[in-house]
């Protein structure tokens, strides 16, 4: 597993540096770069939070390097950390909430309430460390140091890949480790690798606050191509029929005589696979069908180095130093 993992994280390293080198090369005879400094906030969207952005947040900071080509196009590497945090428990309030004022408008919709009525009490947290190259277009000329062009915004667009290994809120084992859905058994999904591909896009504003330091303010979502970064998205792969906490046992069927329910020790994979012991096997668990996203948003800080030698020419009046 671990040589697999190595080699995997090798391919995506050789990916990465490929496509830096086919873009960054013709920066070259770019005449600025940005170093920059990243603080803000980060948070996830999947199973457990649907829909609701920035509900969750947790810190997220980073640094990056931006070469500038001109004055429309920025090309940039960075690296992020930040956490993502969910708990069944929290969402079940906001989604009875919304329910209760779609029914005082006649709207009777189950779906409305899925996830209020779940009864998964699943959770989890992770953090999760990022490392992108993306492409920044401005709407307007804008460069560090202009005295015309003070600000513009800007879009984004890139490749990253991200590392994450979910746990139970507060401490625990790894999810990953347990096969909460049956990863690793034959019949169910293979466990997924704590290294994970995504495409991050958004939008942003950059100010020249003098004629070296601008300033950024960022919203950024990342698409990923994994459904286990919460350690949800699929079915139950157990039959449980309830538990007793004081005897620390739960109850399911006799493998010996599946029409006989008898009781097991409680043990992490099951407790941390379903916490109410009240599924059963196939039942669903998660959405298979949509991965989760995370995203960072928050201010940047940036001091401008000229790589050519400043040879009188450029003037900090005009919208452009061409």
């Amino acid at each position: 597993m671990k040589k697999t993992l190595q080699i995997y994280t090798q391919k995506i390293a050789l990916v990465i540096t490929v496509v830096g080198l086919v873009f960054l090369a013709p920066q070259l005879r770019a005449q600025t770069l940005d170093v920059g400094a990243f603080g803000g906030g980060s948070y996830y969207l999947g199973d457990i939070n649907p829909s609701l952005h920035f509900v969750g947040s947790q810190p997220g900071f980073g640094g990056f390097l931006r070469f500038n080509y001109k004055d429309r196009w920025g090309f940039r590497v960075g690296a992020y950390q930040g956490k993502l945090k969910a708990d069944d428990n929290f969402y079940q309030q906001i989604d009875a909430a919304q329910f209760v004022s779609g029914s005082d408008m006649g709207i009777n919709d189950p779906d409305l309430i899925y996830y209020s009525t779940s009864n998964r009490g699943l959770n989890f947290e992770t953090n999760i460390t990022e490392l992108s190259f993306i492409v920044e277009l401005n709407f307007f000329p804008f460069f560090v140091g202009s005295r015309k062009n003070t600000w513009t915004p800007y879009i984004f667009a890139g490749a990253g890949v991200f590392l994450y290994n979910p746990k139970p809120i507060g401490g625990g084992p790894l999810l990953r480790d347990l096969g909460s859905e049956g990863q690793g058994y034959p019949g169910y999904p293979k466990v997924k690798s704590n290294i994970s591909a995504s495409f991050p896009f958004g939008i942003g504003l950059k100010f020249s606050l003098s004629k070296k330091i601008g300033v950024g303010f960022e919203w950024g979502m990342r698409k990923t191509f994994n459904d286990y970064v919460d350690d949800i998205s699929t079915t139950y792969y157990m039959d449980l029929y309830g538990y007793n906490p004081e005897k620390n046992i739960y109850y399911a069927p006799n493998p010996d005589n599946p029409n006989e329910i008898i009781a097991f020790p409680i043990t992490d994979d099951v407790y941390y696979s379903d916490p109410t012991f009240s599924h059963k096997k196939g039942e669903k668990r998660g959405d298979q069908y949509n991965n989760d996203w995370y995203a960072f948003y928050g201010v940047s800080i940036t001091f401008k180095i000229n790589l050519k030698k400043d040879d009188g020419c450029r003037d900090f009046s005009r919208d452009s130093y061409y």
